[in-house]
């Protein structure tokens, strides 16, 4: 009896520290961001107990000639352009202990256009589309898991699914997230993601540099945030940490827990 009440003070200490982390670092970030004179917070991240996943980065939504810079114009495409320039740089700094799950759209024909095929955003990622592709300057390791959605959401993929699920059965505390766009899949991601787990088990980390969204996506109309700072604070009140920049991080290796 007392091993067990023992565990489970244990467990509870661990989420308040955890708890009293994501407050200081939120708030280390905000002077961050700021731009006031302050040091560069950083988050410590064990490669071998942290899964990485990156969300649509595809033609479709970065490429001028794909459907977005099609229907939208190619002056839109630069956050999301500057997001994948990033990701490459991410990916390729990552000790090879981290596990990396990459999940791309199939979509069927006229999912974003309320079934109106005639419409030219119903082209987007519908499967065999070069809109399907990885991104410009992205390349896929044998080492990666391929997880493939045929909706926004993220967490309605299988095989992304059950990646998560691994990661929390062998004892794993990080998910860190990318990908395109902030405002629709990244956000019903997230969302599915903190509903669906224990948020005292993993910490769901939102990489800001390595997520973009449209450009107009980030303009403030009358003085209301813009939508991509209303999906950020929808995602973090619901149990995301937001961070500015995957240079933030830092990677170690933890002792195991006994």
């Amino acid at each position: 009896m007392w091993g067990a009440f023992q565990a489970v003070w244990a467990r509870y200490l661990r989420s308040e520290l955890k708890a009293a982390f994501l407050r200081l670092s939120t708030l280390g970030w905000k002077i961050f961001d700021k731009g006031f004179s302050a040091p560069t917070p950083t988050v410590e991240l064990d490669p071998e107990t942290t899964l990485v996943a990156i969300i649509d980065p595809q033609r479709g939504f970065s490429a001028p000639s794909g459907t977005f810079g099609r229907v939208f114009g190619v002056e839109e495409l630069g956050p999301l352009r500057e997001a994948v320039k990033e990701m490459a740089l991410f990916l390729n700094s990552l000790p090879k202990e981290v596990g990396v799950v990459l999940v791309l759209s199939e979509y069927p024909k006229g999912l974003h256009t309320a079934g109106i095929t005639v419409e030219p955003l119903s082209n987007l990622c519908v499967a065999g589309d070069r809109d399907c592709d990885l991104a410009d300057g992205l390349a896929i390791k044998d080492s990666w898991v391929v997880a493939i959605k045929h909706r926004t959401d993220a967490w309605t993929s299988p095989e992304f699914r059950a990646a998560v699920w691994r990661l929390i059965e062998r004892g794993g505390k990080h998910l860190v997230v990318a990908g395109l766009t902030a405002t629709t899949c990244v956000r019903e991601s997230i969302l599915s993601i903190l509903n669906a787990i224990d948020q005292a088990t993993i910490t769901v980390l939102l990489i800001r540099d390595l997520i973009g969204s449209r450009a107009s996506s980030y303009s403030s109309v009358e003085g209301e945030p813009s939508r991509v700072d209303q999906a950020y604070s929808v995602m973090a009140t619901s149990g995301a940490l937001v961070v500015p920049t995957w240079r933030c991080l830092r990677w170690r290796r933890f002792p195991i827990e006994r």
